[in-house]
């Protein structure tokens, strides 16, 4: 619950915590059992709630693989080769994604001096930002700064099924976040067969299995950097079967079944 006092939280009842957890601590224990997204999550409600400590449990977040999957090699050249010829690329351009709102918690200034560094070692590097937010001027603002405005490319929002298939045609996926639970568009990425360099937030060490379906690092513009050239550069290491083995037990059948079993047994 750290979040309720992190100066970049956009979550309204922030501003007035004590209220929030006087509220909480009247709704919880009517609960008969609570699911949260994130493994400390659990540890401090069953700390703040001992005689309740048996009702919290981990119910991680989940991808749908019926959207997104991976393409045959073949069929995600042809895509890659589509999109440069749309976006004025070529196929040799290394695409960099990244998916998500452009707000303080994301840390997308962070995500643009990264790419800088990227950029600067390798100048096929492309980066692809979908999603939108107050912070979206600024953003530009510094990619203009730094002479960017050729190899960064904004999206805006777009429906999940666009997102996917720039998930299936892109090198890398990019989270610079200064904190997350469980990030769903990590899950979505390995899904598509992508590796995800991420900073170290939340549960993404569960999913992203640090020099085999990705990177997770601390945070410095150097190291991100570092870490998508390391990726950029040895692709069958970071391969798509090595992704998909990871995000494996996030699948939607494999998270959701214990939890309609739960149901289940409470109305029987």
């Amino acid at each position: 619950m750290k979040e309720l006092y992190h100066p970049f939280s956009e979550i309204r009842w922030s501003r007035f915590p004590y209220l929030y957890f006087k509220l909480e601590e009247r709704l919880i224990t009517q609960m008969k059992k609570i699911f949260v997204v994130r493994r400390d999550g659990v540890k401090f409600y069953q700390k703040r709630y001992p005689a309740l400590s048996s009702r919290f449990t981990f119910l991680p977040t989940w991808v749908d693989e019926n959207i997104f999957y991976p393409l045959p090699e073949n069929e995600r050249q042809q895509r890659r080769e589509e999109f440069a010829r749309q976006e004025g690329l070529t196929p040799q351009n290394k695409l960099i994604l990244f998916v998500g709102r452009i707000e303080r918690q994301k840390n997308p200034l962070l995500l643009i001096d990264s790419f800088h560094y990227v950029h600067f070692c390798d100048s096929r590097a492309i980066l692809v930002v979908v999603g939108t937010g107050s912070l979206l001027k600024e953003v530009q603002d510094k990619v203009k700064q730094k002479g960017l405005e050729q190899v960064v490319k904004f999206f805006g929002s777009l429906p999940q099924k666009k997102v996917a298939h720039l998930m299936r045609i892109s090198d890398v996926f990019l989270l610079t976040s200064t904190f997350e639970g469980m990030p769903i568009s990590v899950l979505e990425a390995l899904a598509c067969g992508l590796p995800v360099i991420t900073t170290d937030v939340g549960e993404v060490k569960l999913v992203v299995k640090d020099g085999f379906s990705g990177r997770v690092v601390e945070g410095g513009t150097a190291e991100i950097g570092t870490a998508v050239l390391e990726v950029l550069n040895h692709r069958t290491r970071f391969s798509p079967e090595h992704c998909l083995a990871s995000v494996e037990p996030y699948r939607a059948r494999n998270v959701l079944m214990p939890f309609y079993s739960y149901f289940i047994e409470s109305i029987w």
